[in-house]
């Protein structure tokens, strides 16, 4: 007698070949344009059904700029200045949070996935902004004694690891476990795609890590044209900003495709 994964197995496929027939390719919604109608201002892009805090799952729209220059306000620099602007209501009507690691890198993900007037226009403002700036997450990691541990929001548990060996680490797709799971820990579920999507920006992708100490996390394109992921960011950095498209009431604002 044959169980029933023998019966089913098809003979001459290696066990990669058949992930790949049997898992259903992954379909987003297309990402659209949210624009303040008086002025037709594009405010930013919407994307639906995104995780953006944990076990919470909403239509998302991405600011179309760097905060910092619609809002000239030099504590958005620093996670701690990003906090209480987040918290003031009246200084913050859009209600814009500073996305994580993990977020960010969704965002990027699905942005590439599209070939839309409006997906290519969003995928400028990443190549220009990660060229210009280095943007700074919500993402914090603690180390400690070959630890980090690394939280995304300030509401939520911090993920425990390992850290990688080296202080300086080129992304391959043959990088040690170490990094991988560091990469896991700080980018979330498209980790492995890391230097896929961050190469398609910049000549190589590259890692850095620290010793001791409380960092963020920042993204950016230095003037090597290599792009860096920084998990030892204690500099001043802008952001982009991301809230829900409650937010944005009609009639004021409209929903456009293009």
């Amino acid at each position: 007698m044959y169980s029933s994964s023998e019966r089913f197995k098809p003979a001459g496929h290696k066990a990669q070949e058949l992930s790949e027939i049997v898992m259903p390719e992954e379909v987003f919604k297309p990402i659209q344009r949210v624009v303040e109608k008086s002025t037709e201002m594009t405010i930013g892009y919407l994307y639906r059904e995104i995780e953006h805090r944990q076990g919470e799952i909403g239509d998302v729209v991405l600011s179309a700029g760097v905060l910092l220059d619609v809002h000239k306000n030099a504590r958005l620099h620093n996670a701690e200045g990003w906090r209480e602007y987040e918290q003031n209501d009246e200084e913050n009507s859009f209600k814009w949070t500073m996305p994580s690691g993990p977020l960010t890198t969704e965002l990027i993900y699905r942005t590439q996935r599209e070939n839309r007037l409006v997906r290519k226009e969003a995928n400028n403002t990443w190549n220009t902004t990660l060229h210009y700036l280095c943007l700074i997450t919500s993402t914090i990691i603690n180390y400690k004694d070959g630890i980090s541990q690394i939280r995304h929001n300030w509401n939520e548990s911090p993920v425990t690891t390992i850290i990688p060996e080296e202080l300086k680490t080129i992304i391959t797709d043959n990088n040690s476990p170490n990094t991988q799971q560091f990469l896991q820990a700080l980018l979330g579920k498209r980790h492995a795609l890391t230097q896929r999507m961050f190469g398609q920006y910049a000549t190589s992708v590259m890692l850095w890590r620290t010793v001791e100490g409380r960092h963020a996390l920042a993204l950016g394109i230095g003037n090597d044209n290599r792009h860096y992921i920084l998990a030892n960011d204690i500099c001043s950095r802008p952001a982009r900003g991301i809230s829900l498209l409650a937010n944005f009431p009609s009639p004021q604002y409209e929903v456009r495709d293009d």
